[in-house]
């Protein structure tokens, strides 16, 4: 299971540091978007389990595609699932174009 301090450390790495080539920074982001990427880390950190918003789904499991249908009522005990992957894609989304605003600050883009 993720969570608890050692993943907000690993997401909190991730997200606090941009990789270039040797290791060194390719963009210097403003202390606005430090500040935005650390709430975002700390959001991603506390999500928990995400389930896809649809009643039903199908994966591969071991080569073979499998369906998996749940009832109204599953739907409703894991109602918290479904809101945290709406959280998920909302975060990814904003990281994202956070991400893009400091590369076009760092360029010169603007």
């Amino acid at each position: 299971m993720l969570g608890g301090p050692y993943w907000m450390r690993c997401v909190g790495t991730m997200l606090l540091s941009i990789p270039g080539s040797g290791g060194d920074l390719l963009a210097e982001p403003t202390a606005v978007q430090r500040r935005a990427q650390a709430r975002i880390a700390t959001e991603l950190a506390a999500i928990g389990f995400a389930l896809p918003g649809s009643l039903s789904w199908t994966r591969a499991v071991g080569g073979k595609t499998v369906t998996r249908k749940i009832t109204e009522d599953q739907r409703r005990r894991y109602q918290g699932w479904f809101d945290n992957a709406r959280r998920l894609h909302r975060l990814v989304t904003e990281l994202e174009a956070l991400s893009i605003e400091a590369l076009a600050e760092a360029e010169g883009w603007e």
